[in-house]
């Protein structure tokens, strides 16, 4: 947590002349998934002329002499771990540029934009160059995926080696076998079993050691790259280097997280959602299929074959035919059972991994978990190895408001769904040049994304309020004077002293 680097009491005398430092102090600010390109709004909060940072030079001394905001770009923001990692790599390199100029830098990442921040953390320790100048990393409404790496070797490989794994593995299960026959041949006959075929005795130790081999070597070449300092190298981060990152940067870290936000929930609640969507009795529509099929082909041998008017008096045809008529009524009641009894033993496991597959693909999709060798474990709004305490950090007297203005966005929003959707007579004046109404493109202009709490952050004062104060506890810059003392920003600077967020 944010430590007070000087005086808490937001009345304190502004006028004393802090050391002059050698460069600028600078800001990144780290875009979220999707919101990284800055043709389509100039006025993104990450932006240098955003309305966020005016209203925090409101608040803050950002004069252009004092402070540098460094907008740190990421492609578009992709939903890609791999992505994320990447960019994090980037963003290092960044900082550590600027430990070799000797100056101070802050983060502000909001929602996956903090997860950049937290690998670039975490290449830090990967690499044993601690980022000296980093005096606070602030993460809003960040949801972080903590990832395992696979339990089983052969998850974690891919390609030619996976080929060479099966393949040698699979060789060296006929070759055990192999063993075990002869020996059960020698304690029956009391002589030497023969092996026959293409696999003769003397091939069989080789054939034996050659998957150990492979296992071995694949393992061996794993641990070098996963503890490989070189980030070209390294495969993942260990554990121990995850608990170094709380050990070195869990005391200026500041994360805050409305405990509503919609993309912290989201992602972090479909982890355990396995509803069924396909029932075990997916395939018997296949039974009134069958059943005409039958009919189809007794109906074309009793008339269009020609077998009744074979085999009987054309006087007894019509009896004839009432009796088979019965017949294939009760026969296909008969085939319909044991066709409900078969599609049912088939279609129960069938329909259980076309859920599992289905669900597994709208995780993925939904975290942007495109990791071969790693899985998810645990989702949540602090890092690994971080207090659990701080899942929920955001004082009421913040997210009451950003609770209030995203309520208050929706409604405005959904009076504009109702008016697409046809539930008024502004209908007409929604139409596409071929006369119909085009739905998707009409909702997604409707939409302003201030619906959401998870991205209406920067649109709430209070919310400014609570970064301004604590970037200045962390040393950023010095507050301004007509940034005046009220109850509720003293409210906010006891916050973070309180017990809960200490």
């Amino acid at each position: 947590m944010i430590k007070d680097t000087e005086n808490s009491d937001l009345n304190k005398d502004r006028s004393d002349a802090q050391p002059e430092k050698k460069s600028k102090t600078i800001l990144v600010t780290i875009h979220g998934t999707g919101a990284g390109d800055p043709t389509k709004d100039k006025n993104s909060w990450w932006q240098e002329e955003s309305d966020f940072l005016e209203q925090l030079g409101q608040r803050l001394e950002l004069s252009p002499e004092q402070v540098k905001i460094v907008p740190f770009l990421w492609e578009e923001g992709p939903n890609s771990e791999a992505s994320r990692r990447k960019a994090g790599k980037r963003l290092y390199k960044l900082l550590r540029s600027y430990d070799d100029l000797n100056q101070d830098y802050y983060l502000i990442g909001h929602s996956h934009g903090g997860s950049v921040a937290y690998h670039a953390l975490l290449q830090s320790v990967a690499e044993d160059k601690s980022l000296k100048g980093l005096k606070c990393w602030c993460t809003v409404g960040t949801p972080f995926l903590e990832y395992k790496r696979n339990k089983f070797l052969f998850q974690r490989i891919t390609g030619w080696r996976l080929g060479l794994y099966i393949m040698t593995f699979t060789s060296f299960v006929f070759a055990l076998s192999a063993y075990f026959n002869r020996f059960l041949n020698d304690a029956r006959d009391g002589t030497d079993g023969a092996i026959t075929g293409a696999l003769q005795p003397e091939h069989l130790p080789f054939v034996v050691l050659f998957w150990p081999v492979v296992h071995v070597f694949f393992l061996v070449r794993e641990r070098r790259r996963g503890h490989a300092k070189s980030s070209a190298k390294r495969t993942w981060f260990t554990e121990k280097q995850k608990k170094m990152v709380a050990e070195q940067y869990f005391d200026n870290w500041l994360g805050l997280c409305h405990p509503e936000d919609e993309a912290v929930s989201a992602l972090t609640n479909i982890k355990d959602i396995n509803e069924r969507i396909m029932k075990p009795d997916l395939l018997m529509g296949l039974i009134p299929i069958a059943k005409l099929i039958v009919i189809a082909i007794v109906g074309w041998l009793l008339t269009g074959g020609g077998i009744l008017s074979n085999l009987v008096d054309p006087g007894a045809e019509a009896i004839l035919y009432s009796l088979v008529f019965i017949i294939l009524v009760v026969l296909l009641s008969i085939i319909g059972t044991i066709l409900k009894v078969f599609l049912l033993l088939i279609g129960t496991p069938l329909a259980w991994k076309i859920n599992k597959m289905v669900w597994s693909e709208v995780k993925t999709n939904a975290w942007g978990d495109d990791l071969v060798k790693e899985s998810i474990s645990k989702i949540a709004a602090y890092p690994a190895n971080f207090d659990a305490k701080f899942a929920e950090r955001m004082p009421e007297i913040v997210a009451a408001p950003l609770r209030e203005h995203s309520s208050k966005s929706a409604i405005k929003t959904l009076v504009k769904v109702r008016e697409i959707l046809g539930m008024t007579v502004n209908q007409d004046k929604r139409q596409n040049k071929k006369g119909a109404v085009d739905l998707r493109s009409n909702l997604s202009s409707s939409l302003t994304w201030e619906e959401l709490i998870h991205t209406s952050y920067f649109a709430v004062d209070n919310f400014i309020d609570l970064i301004a104060i604590g970037l200045h506890r962390a040393g950023f810059t010095e507050l301004k004077n007509d940034f005046v003392s009220t109850p509720e920003r003293e409210q906010l600077s006891a916050w973070y002293d309180s017990d809960s967020t200490s």
